[in-house]
């Protein structure tokens, strides 16, 4: 990987943890963890999908992976 490739990565894993984490912060508000892991993830899916529909950046897709495949505890940066 060139440094680019791994300066990008980094920012998508960033970026995946900042709006996983917010959303889960300020919406997931059932008592049932497993309820919020979802939730936030479905907010934070929505919102990269719509940055990536705004720029037609790749980079999002990448984020939007990340979050789908990354667990709570990967994600969850507070």
């Amino acid at each position: 990987m060139t440094d680019k490739q791994h300066w990008l990565a980094d920012k998508a894993q960033e970026r995946a943890e900042y709006y996983y984490t917010t959303a889960y912060q300020r919406w997931a508000l059932e008592l049932s963890h497993d309820k919020n892991i979802v939730i936030a993830k479905d907010i934070a899916i929505f919102v990269v999908n719509e940055f990536w529909i705004q720029t037609e950046d790749e980079f999002w897709t990448d984020v939007r992976k990340l979050i789908v495949e990354s667990s709570h505890k990967t994600l969850y940066n507070p």
